[in-house]
């Protein structure tokens, strides 16, 4: 796809420069393909920054020099239920997850891939920062090598564990793997900001372990501090400087940390406060795996409902450096299924970031209508623009 990009329109600077989308690709793993045509589309209106979400309980995406379990069993998991999910009408999820192909959650990206896509990514104009989640969300690795996550549990089942198995566990083999994976990922990924998570950490593994818990006064917080800063520092090694979710906020913030406050109002408010950089990513306005419309008809969604218009009219405070809207992939399982939850409502983030609350939706609604008949064109789908949809 080589086009111009048309929307935002206007002629003003950029009011924010950081104009990002999140996308998740390890709960669904998307062919280098896929990401190529993504980024043409995302370059089409101006946005600059693709947040990688490349590990997660669901599965790892990419090689680490002497770690091979990484590929042959962290990124072959077969896809997870996610029953425990009570924000989706539990009927379509099965629906979802029952037709997604075998494929769509098995499979990893080569180094060739990755660099191949970020230089391209750098030639339409847009930088790539990479996830690799920590403490938590790391099932996929301890799946791997079992030695990474809650000891009583190594030589157990996974299938029979008791609890996720989530959490690095603290040690020389965490830091070890750590520093590998962060290494590799400073020779795939030029970007200034490695993602390093953060967020939905369960401690109470580490604090079953009552040795573990006597070294730091019974507080969980300073373990996970201490692996959030040994990443900060490790990187800082490489030239690198770490991204977080605004969990990191309630941790501890080392000062130079560029947050995405996605929770609720109040921890965007934090995030605001905290005197780091930080990016509007709030949930109920840019998460586009939410329902676009009416449950009744519409595909798996987490609810509840986001319209373009919604995201356009979303109350981004003035100091953030940026807006991103995310794409989580637990029951988005194929390129139609992408596109339909992500347009039309990723061009109102387009617009959004690069204009501010001076659009009107009912200047912004013409625009869209039109943009979609382009998009269809360039064999682009997406959701049939209509009210519900649009507000």
């Amino acid at each position: 796809m080589v086009t111009p990009p048309l929307i935002p329109t206007g002629s003003t600077p950029a009011r924010h420069r950081w104009r990002g989308l999140h996308l998740d690709s390890a709960r669904t793993f998307w062919p280098p393909d896929v990401v190529l045509e993504l980024l043409d589309v995302m370059a089409r209106y101006r946005l600059n920054r693709l947040h990688w979400h490349l590990t997660d309980d669901a599965g790892w995406r990419f090689a680490v020099p002497d770690y091979p379990l990484l590929l042959t069993v962290a990124a072959q998991l077969p896809r997870e239920r996610f029953s425990w999910y009570t924000n989706v009408n539990h009927d379509k999820r099965r629906a979802a997850l029952d037709a997604a192909p075998d494929s769509s959650t098995r499979g990893w990206y080569r180094d060739e891939d990755i660099r191949r896509i970020v230089a391209h990514a750098k030639d339409v104009g847009i930088e790539i920062m990479p996830e690799v989640d920590l403490p938590g969300h790391m099932a996929a690795a301890i799946r791997a090598y079992p030695e990474l996550g809650d000891p009583s549990l190594v030589g157990v089942e996974p299938d029979t564990w008791p609890h996720r198995n989530d959490l690095l566990w603290p040690g020389e083999r965490s830091e070890a793997f750590l520093r590998a994976v962060l290494d590799h990922v400073a020779t795939l990924f030029s970007f200034e900001y490695v993602h390093v998570g953060g967020d939905e950490c369960n401690h109470s593994a580490w604090r079953a372990d009552e040795a573990l818990m006597r070294t730091v006064d019974g507080d969980p917080l300073a373990l996970h501090r201490h692996f959030m800063q040994f990443a900060r520092t490790h990187l800082r090694g490489l030239g690198r400087r770490t991204a977080v979710w605004d969990e990191a906020v309630d941790s501890g913030l080392a000062g130079d940390e560029l947050v995405f406050a996605w929770r609720d109002e109040q921890r965007v408010l934090a995030a605001a406060h905290s005197g780091n950089p930080w990016v509007f990513a709030e949930a109920s306005y840019l998460y586009l795996n939410h329902l676009s419309g009416p449950e009744e008809d519409e595909p798996a969604g987490m609810r509840e409902i986001i319209t373009a218009r919604d995201v356009l009219e979303a109350p981004v405070p003035d100091s953030a450096v940026g807006v991103q809207a995310a794409c989580w992939t637990e029951f988005i399982t194929d390129r139609a299924g992408l596109h339909y939850h992500l347009f039309p409502r990723l061009l109102a983030v387009a617009e959004l970031a690069w204009n501010g609350p001076s659009t009107s939706w009912h200047t912004f609604a013409p625009a869209l209508a039109h943009e979609m008949k382009v998009l269809h064109e360039l064999g682009i789908g997406g959701r049939s623009i209509s009210m519900d949809a649009c507000g």
